[in-house]
């Protein structure tokens, strides 16, 4: 059987895309991509806290000067995107499930990883076919160079790709790509590669139970369970770094999030090791909206991982 990047093959294109077109494309969709989860989250304080996380894996990136920018949409199911300008946008929901900076910056990490490895525009092109969007590149391309206008066909053209990439996600390919950019840049810069595996067993609970509000998770960031070994068999290979949870619980109260939500209603993620990496996933999991327990094992040729998330009851 294939594999899926030999079938992605003839959809990936063949040559660098201008920064200039990525940009163009995220800055015409940006408004609407916003707008469609809540609008920004009017606190200048939070959002300069969520950039200087990002900023700092920014820093160590493909693209460091690229001018990214991060910043909180008031949309209150969990979430969070990149758009090909290197805007990167978390939702309050998302913020108030997670229980730590480690697990804030591999999130973001994970979407800085989708915009350096233009991974919105690879998207595109599958969704297009690469000869499609190589002539809608080339000609935005030469009309940006030689400072026109986009035509109104390939504005609207851009803007609706990109919103087909936002509502549908990306291959699982370009998923595991961007899980390991955002986790190695989360180490690299100090903070705890747990964070990752945190984060995926929060979406794993929330997969199982589906709460109200979470399809578009579901669907934009698929969770299948090599995504989740992968992590783990990195983490084992990076550096301890800091959690920082105080530091978060601090942000969260200056959001809004009492000190009792934080107490009593989040999600806590608990990991042990022994052994080597290897094989199987087993899940075993209840919702952590029932305030109780979830829980999984990795079950490994030399050992055994096993994580929990955990409610506690109001």
């Amino acid at each position: 059987m294939a594999k899926l990047d030999e079938l992605l093959a003839p959809f990936k294109l063949g040559f660098p895309i201008p920064g200039a077109v990525e940009k163009y494309i995220g800055n015409s969709s940006e408004p609407d991509a916003v707008a469609q989860s809540g609008g920004l989250f009017d606190d200048a304080r939070a959002n300069g806290y969520v950039n200087a996380v990002g900023q700092k894996l920014v820093a160590l990136s493909e693209r460091p000067g690229y001018g990214f920018q991060f910043g909180i949409v008031t949309d209150p199911n969990p979430n969070a995107f990149a758009l090909p300008n290197g805007h990167i946008y978390i939702t309050l929901g998302l913020l108030r499930l997670l229980r730590n900076e480690a697990q804030l910056a591999n999130v973001l990490g994970h979407e800085v990883g989708h915009v350096t490895k233009s991974h919105s525009v690879n998207q595109i092109a599958f969704n297009m076919g690469a000869i499609g969007v190589a002539g809608l590149v080339t000609r935005m391309a030469n009309q940006l160079a030689g400072g026109g206008a986009i035509s109104k066909d390939d504005r609207e053209t851009g803007k609706g790709l990109m919103a087909g990439v936002l509502a549908n996600g990306y291959s699982r390919e370009n998923e595991r790509e961007a899980d390991d950019v955002g986790q190695n840049l989360a180490s690299k810069a100090g903070w705890d590669p747990s964070g990752m595996m945190d984060v995926m067993a929060v979406f794993k609970s929330l997969e199982k139970e589906k709460p109200q509000g979470i399809e578009r998770l579901m669907t934009t960031h698929p969770l299948p369970g090599e995504r989740i070994t992968a992590a783990v068999e990195r983490a084992q290979k990076l550096p301890a770094g800091e959690i920082a949870a105080d530091r978060y619980a601090q942000f969260l109260m200056s959001i809004g999030v009492s000190h009792e939500e934080i107490a009593q209603s989040g999600l806590t993620a608990a990991f042990s090791w022994m052994g080597n990496p290897g094989a199987a996933l087993v899940f075993g999991a209840s919702s952590p909206w029932m305030k109780v327990a979830a829980i999984g094992t990795l079950v490994l040729g030399g050992g055994v991982i096993v994580w929990a998330v955990l409610s506690k009851k109001k």
